[in-house]
């Protein structure tokens, strides 16, 4: 057992395989789709195979938001006063990959951990956000799976992320999925302009009933459905007058409204009848202590360096305790 009874998620991470050999490049004139398509996968087949005959019945995803495009980062900058400029570019991204690579990958993993464990729960990986665009990539996984192997694709609990990003190609946020042909999709408003929509729990609860409403529409509406990532990413800067700055409840409300949403909302016409018809079985906040980059300081819930809990990871506990 893992302490205090914690549930371990394991994961493969996946990637489109580049011409380049690198696993993330962000820029496709210089490093693209190495030909014919294939994938990379880690870790190996063989390490796959232990891990899952030694925990057995676990759950495990194949890639992670594997609509989510590489991208560039500066490293180095020019040193001051001249103009500066990227002098060392950066690389960095999820499971970069097109939706018929993906329904090959996932049909490889899936067969080598049920071989290793037969009792093993597989999932898809977690696409980003239940929109239009993403739920059109998804769909074309799914199809490719039928067109290519002349069955359903085999899901045995899905799984998605529920982040509220916008969709700008080539353009800070979520961008655009890998094959889709699209220049925009959701919450796209001017680049410097306040972004609140990305704590609304309308929006946030619309995209999991669309989620539920695409299940039902591919026959898996009797499935587990878990939200493996989710969390406040953008600054309360950027989110705008909604989250004022140095304040950390606006963070913590949203993140007590999606546990009471995720722990009361039903509909027997879309949920999981098992359980309650509850539309959402699993969930998990991000982060539990990630500092990367511009991400929202309030959205942790330990501090990495101190080890200490935060006021969010407090009011995480508070809420734990008076369910129980």
């Amino acid at each position: 057992e893992r302490p205090a009874g914690m549930d371990y998620v394991q994961m493969v991470r996946v990637h489109q395989e580049l011409s380049c050999g690198d696993w993330h490049h962000g820029d496709r004139a210089a490093c693209p789709y190495a030909e014919p398509l294939n994938y990379r996968f880690r870790p190996s087949a063989s390490t796959i195979a232990v891990a899952a005959k030694a925990n057995p019945g676990a759950l495990w995803l194949i890639g992670n938001e594997m609509d989510r495009k590489d991208w560039s980062y500066c490293i180095e900058w020019s040193p001051p006063p001249n103009n500066q400029h990227c002098e060392v570019v950066g690389y960095s991204g999820q499971d970069e990959i097109l939706p018929a690579t993906y329904a090959v990958a996932y049909h490889d993993l899936y067969g080598i951990i049920k071989a290793a464990d037969p009792s093993a729960r597989v999932a898809i990986g977690g696409i980003i956000q239940p929109t239009p665009i993403r739920l059109t990539y998804l769909t074309a996984i799914w199809d490719a799976y039928q067109a290519t192997y002349s069955e359903t694709m085999p899901v045995d609990v899905w799984n998605v992320h529920n982040f509220i990003i916008r969709e700008k190609k080539d353009n800070w946020g979520a961008d655009i999925p890998p094959g889709v042909d699209a220049t925009a999709g959701e919450y796209v408003l001017d680049d410097s302009a306040p972004q609140p929509y990305h704590i609304d729990m309308a929006i946030f609860q619309a995209q999991i009933v669309a989620f539920r409403q695409w299940m039902k529409e591919h026959g898996q509406q009797n499935k587990p459905l878990v939200v493996s990532e989710y969390g406040v990413l953008f600054s309360n800067g950027l989110i705008g007058s909604s989250c004022p700055a140095l304040r950390a409840a606006c963070v913590q409300d949203f993140m007590i409204a999606t546990f009471d949403f995720f722990a009361t909302a039903k509909d027997c016409n879309l949920g999981y009848v098992a359980d309650q018809c509850r539309l959402v079985q699993q969930w998990n906040w991000y982060s539990l202590d990630d500092t990367w980059g511009s991400f929202n300081i309030y959205s942790r819930l330990f501090d990495p360096d101190s080890k200490q809990i935060t006021e969010t990871g407090i009011r995480f506990r508070e809420y734990l305790a008076q369910q129980q």
